[in-house]
């Protein structure tokens, strides 16, 4: 299955707290429920999650998808299809927002490499969500390989990645293999045990 990633993106200059556009419920936490599309665009991320009904494009059909959430007030909150029609807008569009936020919001300099296995890097985003990062790899990477990067994301927490450079990522991918199982079976909430496959545009 193929996902295409890539959108003309123009990065915003600075993100805004949004907190102050929120309709909050103190019993029923963050809703989107009276807002307006530019009212929120610039909250808008896109994560990869099990599916749960909401719009999105899919990884693996059934298991993961693309989906959209808005994040506010320390809290996020999944973009549903009445969501988008009462802004009046597509999931593309939406999706081209969330994209940009998200590279606003990602650095080369979060992306380290395994010193213990050469050929290997993981993303550090002092948050919780690494995974989506995998969406913006060809704009993290300061060279992107020719042949593609291989990556897991065996919880949203954590973007495992080989870059196919050369030869040394023979040895790293088998240790990535490896380490996403591991990762899937000793936590709360796994994503998958896939490994994926991005030439930057699309992934698969």
């Amino acid at each position: 299955n193929n996902a295409q990633i890539g959108t003309e993106r123009t990065v915003p200059n600075k993100i805004i707290n949004i907190s102050i556009v929120k309709k909050v419920d103190q019993e029923k936490g963050m809703n989107t429920e009276n807002t307006t599309f530019e009212s929120i665009r610039l909250g808008l991320f896109p994560k990869l999650m099990r599916p749960d009904g909401t719009p999105g494009l899919d990884l693996i059909p059934g298991e993961v998808q693309i989906g959209l959430v808005l994040v506010a007030l320390e809290e996020e909150v999944s973009i549903t299809g009445d969501d988008l029609d009462a802004w009046g807008v597509t999931f593309d569009d939406a999706y081209a927002a969330a994209l940009d936020n998200l590279l606003a919001r990602s650095t080369r300099n979060q992306l380290q490499d395994v010193h213990t296995v050469p050929g290997m890097a993981m993303y550090l985003p002092g948050n919780t969500d690494a995974a989506s990062r995998a969406l913006v790899l060809e704009d993290l990477l300061e060279v992107f390989p020719a042949e593609g990067v291989l990556f897991a994301v065996p919880t949203t927490d954590q973007l495992l990645l080989v870059p196919l450079y050369d030869m040394n990522s023979l040895s790293a991918i088998r240790v990535l293999v490896t380490a996403t199982h591991l990762a899937t079976q000793n936590c709360a909430r796994p994503l998958t045990n896939q490994l994926f496959w991005t030439d930057g545009a699309q992934i698969t």
